[in-house]
């Protein structure tokens, strides 16, 4: 290979080099930016999913955020899956079926406590994007890069290669055919090496690489800008539907209360004179007219606090009392509530005997055992209902087995949700109002207990709840508290509530026990009234929502300060707000939910009474 060729080769070699690495670093440059702008782009959207579920997670309106995932995930065509977790559970999801590859972009849940100003993580939001439009947008862009890059170098090889030839390589040339001929002239054979000539690439060459390079960083650019209205149009997108959501559930929660409040009030006065009926009347035909009415105003009764159920677990206020307890107490209620019920149906309810124990909350415990039972015997029409304990090591399970028509592979988490009925497509509302299981579950998450259920359709189910086993027995000294006979002292009672009805109806509730009443629409009434008496009440009962934007935790606190004692108060209501609920369970005084059992009503009468006179 002679001078030329070798010095051709290696400027050529080099060139090649230099170039290869420059395309490649220009290619891997704009694959980070634009693989970084789709990064931006799906964490952005994260974002705003997290943003719009914090309050539907701390209301646990978990239908509300489906829906709002399902909608969301209809607009962004790119979502292959969304999952929102609360306390460690899957609270809502969206997932669509493809077979395309997928990006996981996390974002946390959070809420700030405006007093610390601290954040406080109570959830996780991971949404997958589909990749392959990103891939095309990136393999269109690198190809386009690569073509250029091609087409550069292909040019600029053939204008080096000209020039080389045309000016140095000739030169060269010549110098080694003068060498030769000098070296044959004296009769040398000399392989003398020749330095490489000068640079021939010119100006003008590099200026039209550089222009084709500043042109495809301008394309970039662009392509970034554009992405970046993008994503700000989908994020306002994003952020009007979040808000108009959140009007939504603000909107069906004040509905909510307003209608549970405006339906407790007459059903409450209902519920109380149905009281002095069962007191005062001794006729044999009519006593059973009376028993009708009271059921039936149970049912609705039931409904109702089914609602406050609810609401209670929303506003936070469920504080369960641990104790331990053999299970036998809570299995023995349970046999006696519900074998009739099950012998009307035609099917058998069998409670096994047991004697073990644990710590728990028996009454929250109680209500989620009760609930599993009531749903088993509504969902069974032939066969057994079975109630029984099965141990694991240092835990055992409480299990409901029922033979009805059990639940499909699909619906297994679902049931767990609020207003979600297997079976009840007409929402037939004898057989509830299909929030019991999701109360149960929120019961048991405040326990730390693990409720679930295995299912066969058409073959049954098995609904259980995990408990700690306590193999040692406590010295708990529980007294019981006699109730004395209603107004056996004739003790003064000041009644307040701005409904006439219930105001009536109370009075009538009490003066039939043998209680003096003094009845007030109002904290001032109530003042006036108290001012002709030469005592004071030994008891207020009040409505926790009076008129006038008066409340009766104030009215009590007023009346107390007024009279220059301590006065005990039992609060009334019937609100199903989650805010006012908290409001009236932190006040101090006795806290009572309409519609209240005349029963009820009179033992918490009692209670206070007897607490007072024993301070």
């Amino acid at each position: 290979m002679n001078m030329s060729a070798k010095i051709t080769t290696i400027i050529l070699l080099t060139l090649t080099l230099l170039l290869f690495v420059f395309g490649w670093f220009a290619v891997r440059d704009a694959e980070n930016v634009l693989e970084g702008l789709l990064d931006k782009h799906g964490n952005a959207l994260a974002k705003v999913v997290s943003d719009f579920s914090v309050d539907l997670l701390l209301l646990e309106d978990y239908p509300v955020l489906e829906t709002v995932l399902t909608s969301f995930a209809e607009r962004e065509n790119n979502v292959i899956s969304i999952e929102v977790v609360h306390n460690e559970n899957t609270a809502a999801s969206f997932a669509r079926l493809t077979t395309q590859p997928g990006k996981l972009y996390v974002a946390p849940v959070e809420i700030r406590d405006p007093r610390s100003n601290v954040q406080t993580r109570f959830g996780e939001v991971s949404l997958r994007l589909s990749q392959v439009d990103n891939q095309k947008i990136i393999a269109a862009r690198q190809t386009g890069i690569i073509v250029r890059t091609i087409v550069a170098f292909v040019v600029l090889l053939g204008i080096i290669s000209l020039i080389l030839r045309k000016t140095i390589l000739q030169r060269i040339d010549a110098l080694t055919q003068r060498i030769g001929a000098m070296s044959t002239a004296i009769g040398i054979h000399s392989d003398a090496a020749l330095a490489p000539g000068e640079d021939a690439a010119g100006k003008d060459e590099l200026d039209i690489l550089g222009s084709r390079f500043d042109e495809m960083a301008q394309r970039v650019l662009r392509h970034s800008e554009e992405l970046h209205k993008e994503v700000a149009s989908r994020t306002l997108d994003l952020q009007e539907a979040k808000e108009e959501a959140e009007r939504s559930n603000i909107a069906k929660s004040r509905f909510l209360a307003a209608a549970s409040h405006d339906l407790r009030q007459p059903l409450q006065a209902i519920s109380l004179y149905t009281g002095v009926l069962e007191v005062k009347v001794r006729d044999p035909e009519v006593i059973p007219v009376v028993a009708s009415i009271a059921n039936g105003i149970q049912v609705v009764s039931d409904m109702l606090n089914t609602l406050l159920d609810v609401s209670r677990l929303d506003a936070g206020v469920v504080v369960p009392d641990v104790t331990q307890f053999a299970i036998s107490d809570i299995f023995d209620e349970l046999a006696t509530e519900f074998q009739e019920q099950a012998n009307n149906k035609g099917i058998s309810f069998r409670v096994c005997r047991t004697t073990l124990r644990t710590r728990s909350d028996p009454v929250l415990l109680g209500r989620i055992l009760r609930n599993l039972v009531s749903n088993a015997i509504h969902y069974t029409d032939h066969g057994k209902v079975l109630l029984g304990c099965r141990r694991y090591g240092a835990m055992f399970r409480v299990e409901v087995y029922d033979t009805g028509i059990g639940i499909s592979a699909d619906q297994i988490e679902e049931i767990f949700e609020d207003f979600h009925q297997v079976g009840n497509v007409a929402r037939d509302r004898r057989l509830g109002l299909g929030l019991g299981l999701a109360i149960a579950r929120g019961m048991a998450d405040i326990l730390g207990h693990r409720l679930s259920v295995t299912s066969l359709p058409g073959k049954g189910s098995c609904f259980f709840i995990e408990l700690p086993l306590v193999t040692s027995i406590e010295d708990v000294n529980e007294q019981a508290r006699p109730l004395q006979s209603a107004g056996s002292h004739k003790e003064f009672i000041l009644v307040i509530d701005d409904e006439q009805d219930v105001l009536d109806s109370i009075a009538s509730l009490l003066e039939a026990y043998g209680y003096q009443v003094v009845a007030a629409q109002s904290k001032r009434q109530a003042l006036d009234n108290l001012e002709t008496l030469s005592r004071d009440p030994d008891i207020i009962i009040a409505d926790y929502r009076l008129g006038e934007g008066e409340n009766g935790n104030d009215a009590i606190i007023e009346i107390c300060k007024v009279r220059g004692t301590n006065i005990p108060g039992i609060l009334l209501t019937g609100d199903t707000a989650p805010g006012r609920i908290a409001s009236a369970a932190h006040s101090g005084f006795s806290l009572l939910h309409k519609p209240i059992d005349h029963l009820e009503l009179v033992t918490a009468i009692q209670e206070q009474l007897a607490y007072a006179r024993s301070a």
